[in-house]
């Protein structure tokens, strides 16, 4: 059965070998492994539950039971809010039940993969209202294995798309965005509206960016609440610039609603190195690979804290603040850093840059 949740071209799979760039981007280790035993697992519980609603609908639509079943429906919703209890028959209508089933247990197997991580917003999109509207194909073995095989190595030019969309988001009127990919400095336009508050469209494409460098730095992925609220510090500070994960990027805002961003040299160049996944001829050789000069401009701190650590404390009960302050112990003794996260994190009420 031919995937129809999630459209993913021939090409997608077949014609691009990874990307074996210096520094090895992409290495065979970067995308998680699956455990086919889950899979089996799944298909397993899929197919008992399919029985039983199998059996469900022909024992409750049929004589005695179908009638039984009314007067306990009828019994025990009688008197609340809203109540309406349709006819047995069509709430124990098969075709209804088998359609829930199939959403759940193909939004079971996505989890049990990486591939959710990667896809672009577009994409994301379109599989979740194919699971919120019931409309996945019938969670049968062969269009499993062909649907996760496939997903699976598309990883790639999920995560391609992604890091292009951050980069098609970016201001085109400024010369200082140059075609050959993630240059020094970005401009990007509207990112506040006229009320100086945070335009959602357009912030998440830093979100975006936070989450794709924190995968490079392995470190777990922030929320885009966080990176709002880091863009309003950056408002607040007009002109000043501001600086993010350890270095890796810092934003500079102005209150007509712009944004300066600039990447660290070390990101900026594994940027390149996937976008040339999609656009192989538009991206110089010496643009994706690692600089051989340190930056002089910024330094960049790898040894970070976890964003869970720093999102789970300075909100002041007691509890909470001991636990973390433990863990940030344990990390500090690790010889991680991150100072200057933590006092944004004090700033920020509980969250961090």
């Amino acid at each position: 059965m031919p995937n129809t949740l999630v459209n993913v071209t021939p090409d997608a799979t077949a014609d691009h070998a990874p990307i074996n760039a210096v520094g090895e981007v992409i290495s065979d280790t970067f995308f998680a492994p699956v455990e086919t035993e889950l899979i089996d697992s799944l298909l397993g519980r899929y197919n008992f539950l399919r029985t039983k609603l199998n059996e469900l609908s022909v024992s409750i639509r049929g004589g005695e039971n179908h009638e039984a079943v009314g007067h306990f429906l009828r019994g025990n919703l009688h008197g609340s809010r809203g109540y309406h209890v349709p006819p047995v028959s069509k709430l124990f209508d098969l075709p209804g039940a088998l359609a829930s089933l199939n959403a759940d247990f193909w939004q079971q197997a996505l989890s049990l993969t990486d591939v959710y991580e990667y896809m672009p917003n577009d994409r994301r999109n379109d599989w979740n209202n194919q699971i919120y509207e019931m409309k996945a194909p019938d969670f049968e073995e062969n269009a499993v294995r062909a649907t996760l095989t496939e997903l699976l190595f598309s990883r790639q030019k999920f995560f391609s798309e992604r890091v292009d969309g951050i980069f098609r988001s970016l201001s085109r009127s400024h010369v200082t965005n140059r075609p050959e990919g993630f240059s020094k400095r970005m401009i990007i336009e509207c990112m506040f509206n006229q009320w100086g508050t945070c335009n959602y469209d357009r912030t998440g494409y830093v979100d975006d960016l936070r989450k794709v460098i924190a995968k490079f730095m392995g470190r777990d992925a922030t929320g885009l609440n966080t990176t709002n609220k880091i863009l309003k510090i950056a408002r607040d500070r007009s002109g000043d610039w501001v600086a993010i994960d350890g270095g890796a990027l810092r934003v500079k805002a102005f209150q007509k609603g712009t944004i300066h961003l600039e990447i660290h040299p070390d990101m900026a160049w594994r940027l390149n190195d996937i976008l040339a996944f999609l656009h192989p001829a538009a991206i110089p050789a010496e643009h994706r690979q690692k600089p051989r000069a340190k930056a002089k401009t910024f330094e960049l701190h790898t040894n970070l804290l976890p964003f869970s650590v720093l999102s789970a404390g300075y909100r002041f009960e007691l509890e909470t603040l001991r636990t973390t302050l433990k863990k940030i112990a344990e990390y500090t003794r690790a010889g991680f850093t991150g100072a200057g996260e933590l006092v944004a994190a004090l700033r920020m009420g509980g969250h961090a840059a």
